[in-house]
Parts: structure tokens; C-alpha cells; sequence
């Protein structure tokens, strides 16, 4: 898996539109169609990582988590709610967050409160690693 580039390693690379729309995988500034690239990479990473690795059996439920997911990108995450919009049991939509987050795809932020003492009931924001692996997520790109 490769890492997004940051600004400081694109330099003058940088565009802003672009990277909102196409990320910031290496290989994106490199490639002549972008959009294939971004199509072929998160559909083969998920083939061999996910299913050869064992993680889901079934990658077509894993695929409409995906994009059911996508929808929460910087968003307050709401398991049980992306469950009933995938169609899924919950127990299964954590765990595909689980295999989202140890294939380093996506992390959850855990909410900052200031008050230690005080016990709020908070859910983390879920965000994608990488803008163009959340924009093929969510059919956008």
C-alpha cells in the first residue's frame, strides 16, 4: 500500500483541485487517466487484501459497506445507521470498519472533549486515508 504524498513532497505539484479530486497517491501524478487508476487500485487492493487474506467471504456486502462508509467521511459515525443503509447486521458493518482501519483505508478520530471528569456518550468521525480513495468510494470521482 502506498501512503498519500503531503504537500511539502509535491511543491509546486500541488493543485487543489485536483488532490480534492483525484488524492494524493504517488502514482496519481504519474498516470495519464487518474480515475482508472483510482478504479483499478482500491478494486484490486480490496480483492487482494480483503478477500485473499480472508477478512470477508462475501465482497459484495464489503462493497456496499464501502460505499454506505463513504457517507460518514468527517462525519459523527453512526454503526447502526450505516447497518440499516447497507443492509447489513451491525456486528458485520463494525468489524468491516475494523478490516478498514487495520488495512490502514481509514481511522476513526475519537471526539476531544476538555473536561476529563466529565463522561460524555461520543462517537469518533470516521475519515478515509486518502480523498481519491473516499471520492471511488463514494462513486464520485
Amino acid at each position: 500500500m502506498a501512503y498519500p504524498l503531503t504537500t511539502i513532497e509535491l511543491g509546486n505539484d500541488f493543485a487543489l483541485a485536483h488532490s480534492l479530486k483525484y488524492g494524493h497517491l504517488p502514482a496519481i501524478f504519474s498516470e495519464p487517466d487518474p480515475k482508472e487508476f483510482l478504479k483499478a487500485y482500491v478494486k484490486t487492493y480490496l480483492r487482494e487484501e480483503v478477500l485473499q487474506e480472508g477478512l470477508t467471504r462475501n465482497l459484495g456486502a464489503f462493497t456496499r459497506f464501502l460505499e454506505t462508509a463513504s457517507f460518514s467521511q468527517g462525519a459523527v459515525l453512526n454503526t447502526s445507521e450505516v447497518a440499516r443503509e447497507a443492509g447489513l447486521e451491525l456486528k458485520r458493518v463494525e468489524n468491516y470498519f475494523s478490516i478498514l482501519e487495520d488495512l490502514l483505508l481509514a481511522q476513526k478520530i475519537p471526539v476531544f472533549t476538555k473536561r476529563a471528569k466529565r463522561r460524555m456518550i461520543a462517537h469518533p468521525k470516521f475519515y478515509f486515508f486518502d480523498t481519491g480513495v473516499y471520492r471511488w468510494a463514494l462513486r464520485a470521482t
